[in-house]
């Protein structure tokens, strides 16, 4: 009812209107969900599967789209196709990738195809990652593989193992496709934060921000508020930070009434974890409920919740948290016919070609 008034008395509430209508969606996209892979949990892994082939799919266009371009490296990447806002929308989606991808490294399985699997997928994701330059898509990353190795348990060794040589691996493959560009790749994110440069835009958009809250501090002006601002300075359509926007779009009441929803569904999603579950559900849930918390710290500093690739992992990750675990069927990874092989002869192979690669690039 609160957001509904707040929409309604919104100057813009057509907009308004549609753009809440798009997160009342979600809501029902991750109900609705919940639902059906309670009854049907054997589907819960081919759903995480399908969440991250979207993703492959994704990066396998833009490997093909650098191929058929004449010189790729001397393409105008920020003003023409893909343009380099697509580019960061884009790390979105990799920073979480990086976090779901790792429930692969948590479930009970010891077979060499799938942690061969699971580090190369966590290779691609660090290499496009690093390659779209988001300083905030990889600080988000690091943190929410922090968690996950906090809820890792008895696989810490592998998690951290695997963990560092595909990030490693990444970035190697993102220095090879480095574009003389101040915006994109990771030595040019690392150049670009300076201390005293490292939020001086973010911090006057929500100086500006803020001025408006306070003409509607109550209940706000309603949800995409930000884009109707009488703004000459910014060309950004959302303020780049979740509080901000809440208190533009719901004011200070419906900002207080989404927190405290927010903390009790995500206390719940907690508690859920927790029960004992084991093999790859424990882990798929590990990873979403990362990501769940990473992309609430991410919102601080940028507009994800705007963008519905972020929202609608976001609300796959809550329908998957209040999973119970099903006792009958155990959750097991489909059953593969790869040759056994030793354990310590995958990591000298992947060891040996990660210091192979790391040769080629600073010699060549």
């Amino acid at each position: 009812m609160l957001v509904s008034l707040s929409a309604i008395l919104s100057d813009h509430h057509v907009a308004s209107a549609i753009r809440q209508l798009e997160w009342f969606a979600q809501i029902i996209f991750s109900f609705c969900l919940w639902a059906f892979l309670r009854n049907n949990q054997r589907l819960i892994l081919y759903t995480h599967l399908l969440v991250i082939t979207g993703f492959l799919l994704v990066c396998a266009g833009l490997v093909f789209y650098w191929n058929i371009l004449p010189n790729p490296y001397e393409y105008d990447w920020m003003t023409m196709t893909p343009y380099f806002i697509n580019i960061r929308h884009f790390s979105h989606y990799c920073t979480a990738i990086v976090i779901l991808g790792t429930a692969f490294l948590l479930g009970g399985s010891q077979k060499h195809m799938v942690l061969s699997c699971s580090f190369l997928l966590l290779s691609i994701c660090w290499a496009f990652l690093f390659w779209s330059g988001s300083r905030a898509g990889i600080g988000s990353a690091v943190l929410g593989l922090f968690f996950i190795g906090i809820l890792s348990e008895n696989k810490k060794q592998r998690f951290l193992v695997i963990t560092i040589l595909s990030c490693l691996t990444g970035y190697l493959l993102s220095d090879a496709i480095t574009l003389e560009n101040y915006a994109l790749g990771l030595v040019n994110a690392v150049k670009r934060t300076d201390f005293n440069n490292l939020l001086p835009g973010r911090i006057e958009l929500w100086i500006f921000s803020l001025k408006w809250v306070k003409s509607s501090f109550l209940l706000g002006m309603g949800a995409d508020a930000f884009r109707f601002l009488p703004n000459d300075n910014f060309i950004v359509d959302h303020p780049h930070n979740i509080l901000i926007q809440f208190f533009l779009n719901w004011g200070v009441l419906g900002t207080f009434i989404f927190l405290l929803l927010q903390y009790r569904v995500t206390r719940m999603g907690y508690r859920t974890l927790l029960k004992g579950e084991t093999g790859w559900l424990k882990g798929i849930k590990a990873s979403c409920f990362s990501w769940i918390v990473v992309s609430l710290i991410f919102g601080l500093v940028d507009g994800i919740y705007y963008f519905a690739i972020p929202m609608t992992l976001t609300a796959y990750s809550f329908a998957v948290i209040f999973l119970e675990n099903d006792k009958k069927p155990r959750l097991n990874f489909p059953k593969t016919y790869a040759i056994p092989i030793n354990r310590c002869g995958i990591r000298s192979i992947v060891s040996v070609l990660v210091i192979l690669l790391a040769f080629y690039k600073f010699f060549s």
